[in-house]
């Protein structure tokens, strides 16, 4: 029942006010996003798709990993490209230093 409050809410927002909308603006986290991507494919509204990417290739720049996460499980592409062009050299060394279980997740990408 949350899913469908926070895709209704977004879909007024961007129905109603999307002149005034700007992505970089909008409240909604790599999870939300995670939850609205299904729903805006399974009933195909092309407007919000746009403004969810824009918002995700905001978050990219701050949260690339969650990000690619993100588009890999929604087979995304050019998500993915998005989240990979800004994972710095920094990020990665970063992440280098976890366990040596997380570092699956490069052979698994």
């Amino acid at each position: 029942m949350e899913d469908l409050t926070l895709f209704a809410d977004f879909m007024v927002l961007i129905d109603q006010f999307k002149p005034f909308v700007r992505s970089v603006n909008l409240r909604l986290d790599v999870h939300e996003a995670g939850i609205l991507l299904p729903l805006i494919d399974k009933f195909d509204c092309e407007a919000m798709r746009a403004v969810l990417k824009k918002k995700l290739a905001s978050l990219a720049k701050t949260q690339p990993w969650e990000v690619l996460h993100l588009a890999c499980q929604q087979d995304d592409l050019d998500l993915a490209r998005t989240a990979i062009s800004n994972l710095t050299s920094a990020l990665i060394h970063k992440a280098s230093t976890i366990t040596p279980i997380d570092k699956n997740i490069w052979t698994k990408l």
